[in-house]
């Protein structure tokens, strides 16, 4: 008999109204995101088991860009009801946003998603999640598909890198923030 996944024989055993994790037991979104930092491809070209494993998160495999397919890896894992893709653009949540135009218009909470804009592509390119404050002109964030450099104002934002990192960056580099906060009904 074929197995259609790891860990059911076939995909009538999958019982969709009970999750397998207890609601209870959801790990919360900062640490979700937070087990990611540190990990590094493995041969630089966007792959690597935990690069990987996010990468299907989108239905991916290895060697195309995942920094939106980390949003979506961390909001499946947490149950967020969300519309993203692996384009980067679809990360930000026009409904529901949180800072845009150098204004805040509510108060960040961790696992809000930052997104970076390109003049030159002219489009939202890189995004990440914002994860606290320094002071009035640094945020921090955890960011996939991003490089150890690039963190502060006058260095550029490294939107294909070599894994998943905490970054502190300029509030002028930010191009907004939305929030993505609605549970999956089970």
């Amino acid at each position: 008999m074929k197995k259609d996944s790891v860990f059911f024989e076939k995909k009538e055993d999958l019982v969709k109204d009970k999750p397998i994790i207890p609601e209870s037991k959801i790990p919360s979104l900062p640490e979700i995101y937070g087990s990611l930092v540190g990990h590094t491809e493995a041969t630089g070209k966007n792959d690597g088991k935990i690069v990987e494993m996010v990468l299907r998160a989108c239905g991916l495999g290895p060697g195309y860009s995942y920094c939106s397919c980390t949003i979506v890896w961390t909001l499946d894992s947490a149950r967020i009801k969300h519309t993203i893709n692996a384009w980067a653009g679809t990360a930000v949540n026009k409904k529901n946003m949180v800072y845009q135009k150098g204004n805040f218009l509510k108060e960040p909470r961790q696992g809000d998603v930052v997104s970076f804009y390109s003049n030159e592509q002219k489009r939202v390119y890189h995004v990440g999640f914002w994860d606290g404050r320094l002071n009035d002109k640094i945020e921090i964030t955890v960011e996939g598909n991003t490089s150890t450099n690039g963190a502060f104002s006058n260095d550029p934002i490294i939107a294909n890198g070599s894994g998943f990192f905490r970054k502190y960056r300029s509030r002028k580099g930010i191009y907004n923030i939305s929030r993505w906060e609605e549970k999956v009904k089970r």
